[in-house]
């Protein structure tokens, strides 16, 4: 997906009178659009999920961790809709945790690295 910094990045390198130019910028608005009413609908279904499950925890799971989280704030609502995970970041952390090693959660939102990290490393 571009960003709309590298949108306009690509449209530099194009000519302004030139017809690819409106084409292309033409692409990235609709683009733009489409993505932020998939965001909106994503919100108001997470909305929606709350109301009729009266607040239920959304289950998180990663390979063998599993908890749950309230379901409030961006946090909550980007795990259980799939827009930004961390999988990556989470693996990348227990691959460097180390036997008596002080683990940090600096600027946690919901605690999902400190719950994760808990979970998996309570042997060691």
């Amino acid at each position: 997906m571009f960003n709309k910094k590298l949108q306009g990045e690509i449209l530099k390198r194009i000519p302004r009178s030139s017809f690819l130019r409106k084409v292309i910028k033409k692409i990235f608005q609709v683009k733009n659009l489409l993505y932020s009413l998939k965001i909106k609908c994503i919100i108001f279904l997470f909305k929606v999920r709350n109301f009729i499950l009266s607040q239920k925890p959304i289950e998180i799971e990663i390979d063998d961790i599993s908890f749950k989280v309230i379901p409030k704030g961006a946090g909550a609502l980007d795990y259980w809709s799939g827009l930004r995970f961390e999988k990556d970041e989470l693996n990348f952390v227990f691959d460097q945790i180390q036997p008596k090693m002080t683990f940090l959660d600096l600027g946690a939102n919901i605690g999902f690295f400190s719950l994760a990290v808990a979970s998996k490393c309570k042997d060691i």
